[in-house]
């Protein structure tokens, strides 16, 4: 139970180091809202590493790796969204041919398989560049998060 919830806020940490960068995106559709989600990531990750009393080669690590990973989930994302939308448009023919259905569905399926293996690889990295003490505090705080998303997903507050 215990490697489960901690595999569960990896995760959860992986996606808050990714995801924003991926919502940078949507920024040149939504200026205004890309703009506040990412000042309030920026605002949050800063906080962490106030928290984490990192050094500045500890912040400079992190940010090469957030990058990294970011460019990676980015591509990913990419490469999802049109697997899905190619799904979207077979089923709205009327012929429906169910191989090219059930090929992109597959194909959907490891990309979600190939991102969950880059946020692992990724908290791992981040494990290596934090000393001890520091990765457990950085556990704890996502720990809390990761409570928060799970309760906002639910629909609670």
């Amino acid at each position: 139970m215990k490697k489960a919830n901690t595999l569960m806020a990896v995760i959860v940490v992986m996606l808050g180091l990714t995801v924003p960068a991926v919502y940078a995106q949507g920024a040149e559709t939504c200026p205004k809202q890309g703009k506040q989600f990412m000042a309030k990531s920026d605002a949050r990750m800063q906080k962490l590493y106030d928290e984490l009393k990192l050094t500045d080669a500890q912040k400079k690590q992190l940010e090469e790796n957030k990058s990294k990973r970011a460019e990676q989930t980015k591509g990913l994302f990419k490469q999802m969204h049109e697997k899905m939308m190619l799904v979207r448009e077979e089923l709205q023919k009327d012929n429906l041919d169910m191989d090219k259905i059930h090929q992109a569905n597959d194909e959907v399926k490891k990309l979600q398989a190939q991102m969950a293996d880059d946020r692992l690889e990724g908290i791992l990295e981040v494990r290596k560049i934090l000393t001890p003490e520091q990765f457990k505090k950085f556990m704890e705080k996502t720990e809390g998060q990761r409570g928060r998303m799970r309760n906002h997903f639910k629909g609670e507050k």
